[in-house]
């Protein structure tokens, strides 16, 4: 026996060491102070850790296998004081049999065992090394942490409590990978497709009812929902521009292999933990990869009407940054599903529906300057579909494409709602050519869509919800209408655009197929423009165009028997609109001479003829059966002469433009600088005279003159610089050629005289003047003779 106890003395110092922390009795614990010791050891002597750890992995293993559940965790406890006590540069020797020893613990089918190796891991995973491992591996712990994530055990407690020690795991790995670039990289597909699928299975566990219950730890108290939730939020926050469509990948397989889409509950919480938890420079990627998984179920109508869903409950959380630096490229990819649908032979209803709700959301989140952005984007769209329909005449094409533009003019309307016109220079002409012309091709229903389009952007001050047709002032004044004056920016608009507008408005109701609504519209439209910008100049540019609109209707709609009753009514409706509009101008002009003649205008209608009042365009029906020419008297109609009456003695209004013409143009036909020149000014005042193209033909011949087409940058420096060019190279060429030619005495006469020896000479003689005092009337040079400015040669 004392032989024995000789060989036991002989062991090292080590073995002995972490053989005496072992108690006879492994339910006593851990010998605290022969632990101290061991501790003191391994500090003492760090290149030691590695044969500690070894030793102890050794004894682990034979416990295990020999069902010794007390040596086990007196092992790990031992293993767990020497990790977070030392932190020498030999840590990382000693790191691998402690994460050996981990996974032999997590391999166990005991679940106390991988209760114990998660603990371990976590603890390890808090800690923060001095140097990077850069071989160090952790694809065993990312698999067996999943595995656990997954577990199906019948026993309640038991599946709970290794799901939730599966996810603390997969915590710690996160947390020991994600923010160090030297470490695995954890961002890899092979990683991600197993950690954020467990994740999110363990978040939709947490719809059920069940609870943990009597658990040892107070930490285990948490449901593996809340964790896995907390995890997936430090997942996301760590993520980068470049690793986040990783991680968004596996989550959206995960909803579409589970059939989470539809009900959409848990695909919604999902997604705002994702879009609450990433960088909001970088929300705009997951409304991306959105976008594009939406793409890719077009066989499925209820998941595309789930995705859209998903996709207006998380854009407005991350404000106009969910959409990213391109807008029109997220407007152009709802538009490219519109018209899927128009071109689809079966309507899908829903699918339509939440594509114009969801572009709406976006409307609402993105600054107003974007909106003006992606409404020109969706107005050149239409405009040019609406061309092409024109053009080709097919009957299946036109329909598709008629039924493409309204809907593309329905999201316009719902990108335009919440747009706030501080002022009208923010409207560009790219973005009112296309909704003019556009507006001017659709049927009456469409029209109405673009007018309500202008009707937000002419609007200051929401007075177009305000807006009814009335009969009288007071009516107006109960409206509670609210009126801004024109600023700075909103003239230089009008002196720019007003052209244009005038000649849209003036087309656009002398449209024949116009409806009652259109003409409210567009008396709405008129108004709205002149109460947010109300000044002198636009409220006789406004009468002028009110003017045009009645003396064309009256002329071209001349009430005879061979004109149909559609013809009249719709001359009757004009008249009405007309009148709607200088009852409202005259109002707010606050000029009582303009409010008197309008008021008696509209007596004269109420008196004589009452179907001419502006309240006839709310009536389902216009009565004409006995109207006739007759009718047309000065009485009934607004003159400019009489309104020029009305103003005069007013300053600052341009009195004499109310007798000038507005020159109609077909808006489609003509450019804003064309009707600028021509439209607000006396026709018969022009006069420009055009060659005849053979004359111009001949004389480009003659002078042989280059199409504007090849003149270019480069003809032009080329022209500018030919003759110096040639010029200089000519005398170089000379000047190499005297050098070669001319004599050694020849080149020395040619020299300049030295300036130095000049100035010598003429101080010279200027001392032996001052000095000999004689005066030489017919030798003496005056100081105007002498050659004063060689003084200044050097």
């Amino acid at each position: 026996m004392s032989i024995f106890c000789c060989f036991k003395s002989c062991r090292p110092r080590y073995v002995r060491l972490v053989d005496n922390i072992f108690p006879s009795n492994p339910s006593d614990g851990i010998v605290r102070s022969e632990m101290e010791k061991l501790t003191y050891y391994a500090l003492s002597a760090p290149e030691k850790l590695h044969r500690i750890g070894t030793y102890l992995s050794q004894i682990l293993g034979r416990d295990i296998a020999r069902r010794r559940d007390g040596s086990v965790y007196i092992a790990m406890e031992a293993l767990n004081q020497l990790l977070l006590a030392c932190h020498a540069q030999q840590i990382n020797l000693f790191v691998e049999s402690f994460l050996k020893m981990v996974a032999t613990l997590l391999e166990s089918n005991n679940v106390s065992f991988q209760v114990l190796g998660t603990e371990s891991f976590v603890k390890f995973s808090k800690i923060e090394e001095d140097t990077a491992s850069y071989h160090r591996r952790y694809d065993f712990f990312v698999s067996k942490f999943s595995a656990m994530c997954h577990n199906h055990d019948k026993d309640t407690k038991s599946r709970l409590l290794v799901r939730l020690h599966g996810v603390r795991g997969l915590q710690g790995v996160i947390r020991k990978t994600v923010s160090d670039e030297l470490q695995v990289n954890i961002w890899e597909k092979q990683h991600m497709d197993k950690i954020v699928p467990s994740l999110l299975i363990n978040m939709q566990s947490g719809t059920d009812d069940f609870r943990i219950k009597e658990l040892t730890t107070p930490s285990d108290e948490q449901h593996p929902a809340e964790l896995a939730e907390q995890a997936l939020r430090e997942l996301l926050s760590k993520a980068s521009f470049a690793t986040l469509v990783s991680v968004l990948d596996p989550a959206l397989e995960h909803l579409d292999t589970h059939k989470l889409w539809t009900p959409n509950e848990f695909s919604i919480k999902a997604f705002k933990v994702i879009m609450y938890s990433v960088q909001s420079q970088y929300s705009h990627l997951v409304v991306k990869s959105l976008l594009d998984h939406l793409a890719h179920k077009g066989n499925s109508e209820r998941i595309q009407c789930s995705i859209l869903d998903v996709l207006c409950a998380i854009v407005p959380i991350s404000s106009s940054a969910a959409l990213g630096p391109s807008v029109i490229d997220v407007f152009n990819m709802l538009s490219q599903h519109l018209h899927t649908i128009s071109t689809a032979k079966s309507m899908q209803v829903n699918f339509k529906e939440s594509l114009i709700k969801t572009t709406g959301i976006f409307g609402e989140v993105i600054p107003d300057y974007q909106k003006l952005e992606a409404l020109t984007f969706y107005m050149n769209k239409a405009k040019t579909f609406m061309e092409k329909s024109s053009l080709t005449g097919n009957g299946d094409t036109v329909n598709e494409n008629s039924v493409y533009v309204s809907l593309l003019l329905q999201c316009s309307v719902k990108i335009s709602e919440p747009y706030k016109s501080a002022n009208l220079s923010s409207i560009s002409s790219s973005l009112m050519d296309p909704l003019f012309k556009l507006s001017l091709m659709l049927s009456p229903t469409n029209r109405g869509l673009s007018h309500d389009v202008l009707l937000v952007l002419f609007d200051k001050h929401s007075n177009r919800d305000r807006f009814k047709i009335v009969d009288s002032y007071k009516e107006i004044l109960e409206l509670g209408l609210e009126p801004s004056s024109a600023t700075k920016y909103d003239k230089e608009f009008l002196t720019c655009h007003l052209p244009s507008i005038a000649s849209f408005l003036i087309e656009s109701f002398l449209l024949e197929d116009n409806t009652k609504e259109n003409l409210v519209h567009l008396c709405q439209c008129l108004t709205i423009l002149s109460l947010s910008a109300m000044s002198p100049e636009l409220l006789v540019d406004v009468c002028r165009i009110m003017l045009a609109v009645q003396a064309t209707a009256v002329d071209h709609y001349t009430m005879d028997s061979k004109y149909s009753e559609k013809r009249k009514s719709f001359l009757v409706n004009l008249l009405e609109a007309v009148g709607c509009c200088f009852l409202f101008i005259a109002h707010f002009s606050a000029i009582p001479e303009f409010q008197d003649y309008v008021s008696e205008v509209m007596r004269n209608r109420r008196q004589q003829h009452v179907c001419l009042l502006p309240s006839g365009l709310l009536s389902p029906a216009t009565v004409v059966s006995n109207f006739s020419a007759s009718w047309l008297q000065k009485k009934i109609l607004f003159t400019s002469d009489d309104i020029e009456h009305a103003l005069r003695g007013r300053s600052g209004f341009p009195r004499d433009k109310l007798a000038m013409p507005i020159t109609q143009h077909r808006f489609s036909q003509v450019d804003n600088r064309s009707l600028i020149s021509v439209a607000f000014t006396e026709v018969d005042s022009i006069n420009i005279n055009v060659d005849s193209s053979e004359e111009s033909a001949q004389l480009r011949q003659s002078k042989d003159l280059l199409p504007a087409s090849a003149i270019t940058f480069e003809y032009l420096k080329k022209t500018l610089y030919k003759n110096h060019s040639d010029t200089e190279q000519m005398n170089k060429k000379k000047l190499a050629e005297h050098y070669k030619t001319a004599t050694f005495e020849q080149l020395l006469s040619e020299l300049p005289p030295n300036p130095s020896e000049v100035n010598q000479q003429y101080l010279k003689n200027l001392f032996i003047g001052l000095s000999s005092r004689e005066v030489d009337t017919t030798e003496e040079k005056g100081i105007d003779d002498w050659d004063v400015p060689s003084l200044l040669q050097y």
